[in-house]
């Protein structure tokens, strides 16, 4: 079953473009991976706001995913952008159809 998740990270002010391209990193890693059906970045008219919006074939996908080394460090990274005073939120969604899946 596709697994989804629509995850809203806040940046530090100024740091958006670097949590932007950090992620944008992360979707180049996950190139090759065929469980990753769906991972975009998104950005609004907040100047601090990222969304991204991902599907995977199923949870335990996106799980592995998250364990090789150079995954671990991009994340790891990306904290340096990250505001300390916004917990990112995130929705858990189960995908059933439509046009790319």
């Amino acid at each position: 079953m596709a697994y989804g998740i629509y995850t809203r990270h806040t940046a530090k002010p100024g740091q958006r473009d670097g949590l932007v391209a950090n992620l944008l990193r992360a979707a180049d890693l996950l190139q090759g991976n065929p469980d990753c059906i769906h991972w975009v970045v998104n950005t609004t008219d907040d100047p601090n706001v990222v969304w991204i919006s991902v599907v995977w074939a199923s949870k335990e996908a996106h799980d592995a995913a998250l364990q090789p080394e150079n995954m671990r460090a991009l994340m790891g990274e990306a904290r340096q952008f990250l505001s300390e005073d916004v917990m990112p939120e995130q929705i858990f969604v189960t995908p059933v159809g439509g046009k790319g899946l």
